[in-house]
């Protein structure tokens, strides 16, 4: 799922409010080229920690949102193999 289609879907499914778009946009940003994979997020968490970002600011936002992110994408992918089965 495209970062920004789980932005959409948050937005008018699960009716978001405006700022935790912007949330959610500013940490997409931080993981930008780095949603491919569980280890890419690992991998980038680990950058951010080298370069000094505080453990509260990676927790915060960044794991909440790609776990959410990551989340989705199960749910997701199950849904579209039980309609294919």
């Amino acid at each position: 799922m495209a970062t920004e289609e789980f932005i959409q879907h948050r937005l008018y499914l699960s009716g978001v409010a405006k700022t935790t778009v912007v949330w959610y946009r500013c940490s997409f940003r931080a993981f930008n080229g780095a949603l491919d994979s569980k280890q890419t997020i690992i991998e980038r968490i680990a950058e951010l920690k080298e370069r000094g970002t505080s453990h509260i600011t990676i927790n915060s936002p960044f794991l909440r949102i790609s776990s959410t992110t990551w989340s989705a994408c199960f749910r997701r992918a199950r849904s579209s193999s039980a309609l294919i089965s």
